[in-house]
C-alpha cells in the first residue's frame, strides 16, 4: 500500500489503516465499487489523521464506503482506542473478507493474530504492509 508520504510516515507520529473487504459482494459493484469497504484509519491525535477531510469525502461519495478514523491517544467525538480492537468490535466474523493493513510492526503482528484466531480470517487473506524507519544517515 502506499500512502502520500511514500512507504510510510516521515516522521515517528504513526498512523495506522485497516481495510476489511467483504468479497464477491454485487450490491458494492452496483454501488460503484468493486465490493463494499470498510477504512479504518488509526491515529494517536487528530493531526495525525492529515487525510480526514478527503476520506470523509470519499465516503460520502461512495456509498459502498465505510470511513471509521479511531485515535488512541486523544479523546474526541469519534472512536477511540486501538484501530485493530475497533475493527473487532464491529466484525463478529471476518471469514468471507479480506483485511488490507498498513501501519506499525507490532500492530500488523496484532491485527494478524487477533483477525485469524478470532474472527475466523483465512491467513491467505490478510495482506500488510508494516511501517518501518530507516536509520538516521550518518553522512
Amino acid at each position: 500500500m502506499n500512502t502520500p508520504r511514500g512507504s510510510g510516515p516521515a516522521s515517528k507520529e504513526q498512523t495506522d489503516a485497516i481495510t476489511a473487504n467483504r468479497g464477491g459482494d454485487a450490491a458494492g459493484r452496483r454501488l460503484g465499487l468493486q465490493r463494499p469497504i470498510a477504512l479504518y484509519w488509526g491515529a494517536r491525535r487528530r493531526d495525525g489523521l492529515y487525510l480526514d477531510a478527503l476520506a470523509h469525502s470519499w465516503a460520502a461519495a461512495l456509498p459502498g464506503l465505510r470511513y471509521v478514523p479511531v485515535l488512541s491517544d486523544e479523546p474526541w467525538e469519534g472512536r477511540v482506542g486501538l484501530v485493530h480492537e475497533a475493527v473487532l468490535e464491529d466484525f463478529a466474523d471476518l471469514s468471507a473478507h479480506e483485511v488490507y493493513a498498513c501501519g506499525a510492526p507490532a500492530m500488523i503482528d496484532a491485527a494478524r493474530a487477533r483477525f485469524c484466531t478470532d474472527r475466523g480470517l483465512p491467513e491467505d487473506a490478510f495482506f500488510a504492509d508494516a511501517f518501518t524507519f530507516a536509520q538516521p544517515s550518518t553522512r
